[in-house]
């Protein structure tokens, strides 16, 4: 796995409680989670074809593990994160056949209006986010199914960078850029993967 992905896992794994203070078995404690299974070379090419400019270290992870989101008899965990204010907000790798069945033509624009975007200015949307793109030009990397969504972006507004990572909250309605490039975004969470670890709540 790459180095990322290993740390968090193997930090994960090692601290999950298997068993209550009084050493009885408990039924109700989950299993820690397992290594997914990695994405095959077909769908690596067919998300490229799609998003030619998906990053090298992205299509890595994908290649050890198509997605962490739970399917079948797969726990799965959260890899991607986010600190504000104290609070860690997190989600899922999305898999292949998430990333390309994501079709949302719809812009920002459209969803909430430029008369709104206008009034909530930054506490809406990140200054450096076009919402004026369709959602399906952003490459949809990352979810938890409820609050949070990650994407890449390939075509920012002005003071923006060409693959910036955004993070959404819907309940909230946020958008941020939270790292100029997805390798940039990587760095970040590998120099915090053991603590990040150590603080996993599934």
């Amino acid at each position: 796995m790459t180095s990322y992905l290993r740390t968090f896992y193997e930090t994960v794994t090692t601290t999950w409680p298997t068993t209550p203070a009084d050493g009885q078995p408990d039924y109700g404690v989950e299993l820690p989670p397992r290594i997914p299974t990695p994405a095959t070379e077909d769908t690596i090419a067919a998300v490229v074809s799609r998003y030619p400019l998906a990053p090298p270290e992205l299509l890595c992870l994908l290649r050890e593990a198509d997605g962490t989101w739970h399917k079948g008899d797969f726990r799965g965990f959260l890899v991607f994160f986010r600190e504000v204010d104290g609070y860690v907000e997190s989600a899922c790798l999305n898999s292949c056949q998430d990333i390309l069945d994501y079709n949302e033509t719809e812009s920002l624009e459209d969803y909430y209006g430029m008369d709104t975007i206008r009034a909530e200015g930054e506490s809406l949307l990140d200054p450096r986010i076009d919402p004026t793109i369709p959602m399906n030009q952003r490459m949809w990397i990352g979810t938890d199914r409820v609050f949070y969504d990650v994407y890449l972006d390939f075509n920012p507004a002005e003071g923006g960078k060409v693959g910036q990572v955004v993070w959404s909250v819907h309940d909230a309605d946020e958008w941020r850029v939270i790292a100029p490039s997805f390798a940039d975004y990587l760095s970040t969470l590998e120099a915090q993967a053991a603590t990040n670890a150590r603080n996993y709540h599934p």
